[in-house]
């Protein structure tokens, strides 16, 4: 029997899920782990933050490595950060929950819209700040894919990650005001703006919505832990933004509906 083009490219949207998923994922979770540090992602090699001891290309593997090693550094035995195998994780997820309920038409665009928020996601978790050339950069891939498939999209997509920035800057303005402190970072108004512009104006007030919910539950939870007085709480607003981002993504490929920018789109 011959194999036709359509399970042939589903099989290749399926490897590429597969693979890509995970080393996307080891990439975010490395560029997360040395968000504090001085230490370059782009150039700098993986180590060992305990012991400082360079990791060997077999110790890189993403979840395969860190599973296999017992989670903690084969040189001193120290314990790895279940960050590394929760964004690994993550990045498989997407890709192929995109590949499972929307099918291969949405996968390869719908996959950089997930690794581009959960990077905002991880980096913002653990740095408390959203740099704004990722910010730029998730922003810019948007608006790209809404004038490739979109294009009748491609104005309402801008205009509402305009509309965005503006309102969460707007936010940030006013609480400063009224309470003499920070309470929102600046790059998290770029972050909205980046996801915006993907999610399109149909639905992001849904997600703004939602992340608004989770930020009070982050602020609970938290507060039980430490002990501290919710308004000292300090909350990765951008890492809320694209939790609810990437849910609502994640729904709307369930329910077969247009899953960025709106009504028109295939879905």
């Amino acid at each position: 029997m011959t194999v036709g083009p359509t399970p042939i490219v589903f099989y290749w949207a399926a490897t590429f899920a597969i693979l890509a998923g995970p080393v996307a994922g080891s990439a975010i979770a490395g560029a997360a782990s040395r968000a504090r540090t001085p230490t370059s992602w782009t150039f700098g090699r993986s180590r060992c933050f305990a012991c400082n001891a360079d990791l060997k290309a077999i110790q890189t593997i993403p979840i395969v490595s860190y599973l296999a090693s017992g989670r903690r550094c084969a040189t001193c035995r120290a314990p790895i950060s279940a960050t590394y195998i929760v964004v690994e994780t993550l990045g498989l997820v997407g890709p192929v929950a995109f590949l499972t309920l929307a099918g291969m038409n949405w996968v390869f665009v719908a996959s950089i819209f997930w690794w581009g928020a959960l990077a905002i996601a991880a980096i913002d978790a653990v740095a408390l700040r959203a740099p704004h050339i990722l910010s730029a950069m998730v922003g810019a891939a948007g608006l790209a894919s809404a004038a490739f498939i979109a294009p009748s999209h491609l104005v309402g997509a801008a205009a509402t990650a305009i509309v965005a920035y503006l309102v969460i800057d707007a936010a940030r303005r006013a609480y400063r005001a009224a309470r003499g402190r920070e309470g929102l970072g600046g790059g998290d108004a770029a972050a909205a703006a980046a996801l915006a512009a993907w999610i399109g104006p149909e639905h992001f007030a849904w997600v703004v919505a939602a992340a608004g919910a989770i930020g009070v539950a982050w602020a609970l939870i938290a507060a039980r832990r430490t002990g501290e007085p919710l308004d000292r709480i300090r909350i990765p607003f951008a890492t809320c933004l694209a939790i609810s981002a990437m849910g609502h993504s994640l729904l709307a490929a369930a329910m077969w509906t247009p899953i960025f920018w709106g009504h028109g789109t295939m879905s």
